[in-house]
């Protein structure tokens, strides 16, 4: 007789991988701080967190975002610095991981 326990606890742990799985969001919005946690002024350099104001007017959120090092971030296919975003308006592929917004990349669409 096969054992069903060992199947149980199989299945039990591949439900409790894909509940904390993470997703994957876009977040569009205008910048409105910037807080450097370190930077050494080169592309790709930089870390810290994005706060974004995202929806319509109105009716607007402020999502934070975490930037990490080695993060992309482009304006117009040229890499600018994290420090440079106040006031520009992202496109910012997220990975959300314990609750917490990590950025994949940083695209500035508009100032």
């Amino acid at each position: 007789m096969p054992n069903h326990n060992v199947a149980l606890f199989a299945a039990a742990l591949f439900l409790a991988n894909v509940a904390h799985a993470s997703a994957q969001d876009d977040v569009i919005g205008r910048v409105v701080a910037v807080t450097l946690t370190q930077c050494d002024f080169k592309p790709r350099t930089c870390e810290g967190t994005l706060s974004i104001n995202v929806g319509a007017a109105g009716k607007t959120k402020l999502v934070i975002v975490n930037v990490g090092r080695g993060t992309s971030i482009t304006k117009s296919g040229q890499d600018v610095l994290l420090p440079t975003l106040r006031g520009q308006i992202v496109d910012v592929p997220v990975k959300t991981e314990h609750g917490a917004r990590n950025a994949i990349a940083v695209r500035v669409v508009a100032h």
